[in-house]
């Protein structure tokens, strides 16, 4: 098997495999669906792939994107969305480590190369959300200096049960 690397895409092009290998990642079963995820679902892998890769040459994005590649797998990923309504000193995160790689310490080094970013761009503070009974990435919060900041209680539907979910945060 071989070593997983840590890629910034504001620093270094995916291809277009690997860009295909992001987007199986996202539609995998246990990854959440973000709600400003910009594809339809009558589009294929590789078009969403062909249009990713087109966006990240766009000048002025807000998105940056980590990825945790073993070879020209995605096996996890950070995604920091800088928020203008903070005047642009505030991100949310995403985050998600495919299944066979969890508790491998892959979403630990995510997070902490994700917070070097975050600095690097001069943000002040991160913010991150999960299920309130996801421990492992409750875990993973705590082990990476987030702190709980509350929880909206059933927040959202999924599977036809009202779930909480936990509020973070990160003072930078």
């Amino acid at each position: 098997m071989s070593a997983i690397e840590i890629v910034d895409l504001d620093v270094r092009e995916p291809a277009l495999v690997e860009a295909i290998s992001f987007f199986e990642f996202l539609d995998s079963p246990q990854q959440m669906k973000w709600e400003y995820h910009e594809a339809t679902q009558e589009e294929s892998v590789s078009e969403r792939a062909r249009g990713f890769l087109d966006r990240l040459k766009r000048p002025g994005r807000r998105n940056h994107l980590l990825w945790a590649l073993q070879g020209e797998s995605v096996v996890g990923m950070v995604g920091l969305h800088r928020l203008e309504a903070y005047e642009g000193h505030c991100a949310e995160i995403g985050f998600g480590v495919a299944a066979s790689h969890t508790r491998q310490g892959v979403g630990t080094r995510l997070l902490l190369v994700s917070i070097d970013k975050a600095r690097s761009l001069d943000l002040k503070r991160l913010q991150a959300d999960c299920f309130a009974d996801n421990t492992a990435a409750i875990a993973l919060l705590k082990r990476t200096g987030f702190v709980q900041e509350g929880v909206k209680r059933s927040a959202v539907l999924k599977e036809g049960r009202l779930r909480d979910v936990s509020l973070w945060g990160l003072l930078l």
